[in-house]
């Protein structure tokens, strides 16, 4: 296995050059230009795994420390009064004047802005444990565990099953509606409906493993997330998928959340990824978080704020995210890492970066497993443009990645390999 690097550094005046090589990303961008985490006043021990909102409303579920809730988009937080019978929240959902909680306990319900809360799964055959919820119009959804999928149109007094098509075990843990077509990732796949539930069809193709975790879109692309962190996108409404990300460790994906201009993922171990490209290429979003090992069970997008729930770290606030993401996109049109040139490649490349600042700098070569295929550069670099001009004669075709790490950031770019 044969893998030729040599390293050639441009002078700063031929920066504006390296422009015609390809997409860049800028790897040197000072934190203070950019929008950090902050811990809001939610219990700082609480494991947060539900985020819903309506406008500034937002409620946040947690496994012990019930629900709380925000009147001002996630900057202060009050609990609500759930007479400490509601726990273990798995999913949130606010439709027009009722909140609904999915719990491991069933299905509880509040129509007075969370002040208190009743029973709303006395309808059900079974007392389910909730996984999901999603809402269309009247139609209110809640996947459950092992029991499957069941629809109410009259605000959770009656319940009637929908799981013609789907298989067995009906694991249903996440809903999502992109259009008229509600999506539902279970333990076996992916399903897609358009008749709200009454049949489902099976939209797997591209999927291994098949288990999925979370959904997600934004345009008309789906999103989803696996049990081993793996990061699955759907350009054509779900006909076929292609893996775009894996997680270094084997993680579940526990949410995602999408803006304007990008996608984000959280991971049970590792924190949170955004991609602006659909997947192309990745990059840590962790900056302001002080844990050791950020968890990250739940996401949210509140106007131009995201607020991420943790595992036993509480509540996280990003103000002006939308503006941080926005900037992201205009970074990559300025000095930075570049996707290899030409992409695809037959048998050489030259990947193009630069550093802004003097760094330590380790880019890699990784296949689409994760193993390291091999070390391009590992070595502190002064300021400056530099070109590494690589050879793969002896490499599969296939696609694979150049993971970037320089001051304590990572950044992802997918590149093909042909013959």
């Amino acid at each position: 296995m044969e893998i030729l690097v040599s390293r050639v550094v441009f002078p700063r005046a031929m920066m504006k050059y390296s422009l015609l090589f390809g997409i860049i990303l800028l790897v040197g961008t000072p934190a203070a230009l950019r929008s950090q985490w902050v811990q809001t006043d939610l219990p700082k021990y609480a494991n947060v795994t539900s985020i819903a909102h309506e406008d500034s409303f937002v409620m946040a579920g947690t496994i012990a420390d019930g629900i709380w809730y925000s009147t001002n988009g996630g900057r202060t937080w009050a609990e609500s009064n759930t007479n400490g019978q509601i726990k273990a929240v798995s999913a949130m959902l606010i439709q027009d004047s009722a909140i609904y909680a999915g719990t491991g306990f069933g299905l509880f319900a509040s129509t007075d802005r969370g002040m208190s809360w009743y029973p709303a799964s006395s309808g059900f055959p079974i007392r389910p444990t909730i996984r999901s919820l999603a809402v269309m119009d009247t139609a209110l959804f809640v996947g459950t565990m092992a029991k499957g999928l069941f629809v109410s149109f009259d605000s959770a007094k009656t319940w009637s099953e929908r799981n013609n098509g789907l298989e067995m075990p009906h694991f249903i843990n996440a809903l999502h509606f992109l259009s008229n077509t509600l999506y539902a990732g279970t333990g076996t796949g992916v399903f897609a409906s358009t008749n709200l539930g009454v049949t489902w069809t099976k939209k797997s193709s591209g999927l291994v493993p098949e288990s999925i975790h979370k959904l997600d879109s934004r345009d008309t692309v789906l999103y989803a997330g696996g049990m081993f962190g793996d990061v699955f996108v759907s350009m054509n409404r779900g006909n076929s998928w292609e893996k775009v990300y894996s997680s270094p460790v084997s993680t579940d994906v526990t949410s995602f959340v999408s803006t304007d201009t990008s996608e984000c993922v959280g991971f049970y171990a590792g924190g949170i990824m955004q991609s602006t490209e659909h997947g192309t290429s990745w990059r840590e979003f962790n900056d302001g978080f002080t844990m050791p090992t950020v968890q990250i069970r739940s996401l949210c997008r509140v106007g131009n704020s995201m607020l991420a729930g943790t595992a036993g770290h509480g509540l996280w606030m990003r103000e002006n995210a939308r503006t941080t993401h926005v900037e992201s996109r205009a970074e990559m049109m300025n000095p930075g890492l570049m996707v290899n040139y030409p992409n695809p490649f037959v048998a050489e490349t030259s990947i193009i970066y630069t550093v802004t600042t003097r760094a330590h700098v380790r880019i890699r070569l990784v296949d689409s497993r994760g193993v390291e295929i091999a070390v391009l550069v590992d070595e502190e670099k002064p300021e400056g443009t530099y070109c590494v001009p690589m050879s793969a004669q002896h490499l599969p075709a296939g696609v694979y990645l150049c993971e970037l790490r320089m001051n304590g950031s990572t950044t992802l770019r997918k590149i093909e390999l042909v013959k």
